[in-house]
């Protein structure tokens, strides 16, 4: 049986991880595209597209047509115009450039497209009133393709982390805390790779896909929460009566407090290799220490 194709397009952490798990069992045939071709990983045939330009797109959907594409956007710059100029530019090139229709397309979005405060539990079903400038450009984005005559599925994003992002563990090293009392959502990069290509694999076997899928771990957790447990685990003392470095209460405004429910990326059979922060900063602190 033909193994079926994917092109991902903008490439990067998260196609990384998408490639060397495929390397390791390889059932589909992967195909990248991003601005520096030569930064695409091994495992992976490889294009230059700047998706920002419309005829860089149509270039590359003429020349590559797969199965299914992923999107995974970054913005050139942490603006409101980064984020129209990268997202929702390139979610409009991508769509008007389509030939032959794929069988279905995957956009990694946020979970900042929630804007509760007040530690509410979310999922698929809650209403979406994002009022951050990223988090509107990801809903933007995601009513441009569920308009669309391809099959969709925004799969919303925490704060993605894995064995390269130690500055949390180094704050901590360093005595640097925020004390915010803020509920967090993460995912490790192996989970989010993973549970793309579950969702994948589940269509190209003919499975039921819905439209939308938390990206988050099983356990949101407040913000001095995680940073407690870190010093515990690095064998530092967390003060009892710890004054915060930062304004804590600008962080809550800024980017809210709510808890996130992944029980429908449950119920469609993935599993976490780390189902909570604890998991996965354990294994990069593990790791450092080796």
């Amino acid at each position: 049986m033909k193994k079926p194709s994917l092109l991902i397009i903008g490439s990067g952490a998260i196609g990384y991880a998408i490639a060397k798990q495929n390397t390791a069992e390889p059932r589909w045939r992967l195909h990248g595209a991003r601005r520096s071709a030569d930064k695409l990983p091994e495992g992976m045939a490889a294009y230059s597209v700047d998706y920002t330009d419309p005829c860089s797109v149509s270039r590359l959907l003429a020349e590559c047509t797969a199965d299914y594409l992923l999107l995974t956007f970054t913005p050139r710059e942490y603006s409101a115009e980064g984020y129209q100029q990268s997202y929702v530019a390139g979610t409009r090139n991508v769509l008007a450039a389509i030939q032959r229709p794929p069988k279905r397309i995957v956009f990694v979005s946020s979970t900042s497209v929630y804007d509760q405060r007040n530690d509410e539990w979310v999922d698929e079903t809650t209403e979406a009133y994002p009022n951050g400038f990223s988090g509107r450009a990801m809903r933007e984005c995601e009513k441009l393709l569920a308009g669309s005559a391809v099959p969709t599925t925004s799969f919303r994003c925490g704060g993605i982390y894995g064995t390269e992002s130690t500055r949390l563990i180094e704050a901590v090293r360093e005595g640097r805390f925020s004390a915010s009392n803020h509920y967090t959502n993460r995912i490790h990069r192996h989970d989010c790779a993973a549970a793309i290509m579950h969702l994948l694999t589940l269509d190209a076997h003919g499975q039921a896909v819905q439209d939308c899928y938390l990206g988050v771990d099983s356990e949101p957790a407040r913000k001095h929460d995680v940073e407690r447990w870190l010093a515990a685990r690095l064998g530092i003392d967390y003060p009892a009566n710890i004054q915060s470095v930062s304004d804590a209460d600008t962080v809550e405004r800024r980017v809210g407090s709510k808890r996130c429910n992944n029980q429908r990326l449950l119920s469609s059979g993935f599993r976490f290799r780390y189902p909570s922060f604890r998991e996965g900063y354990g294994a990069i602190i593990d790791r450092l220490q080796r």
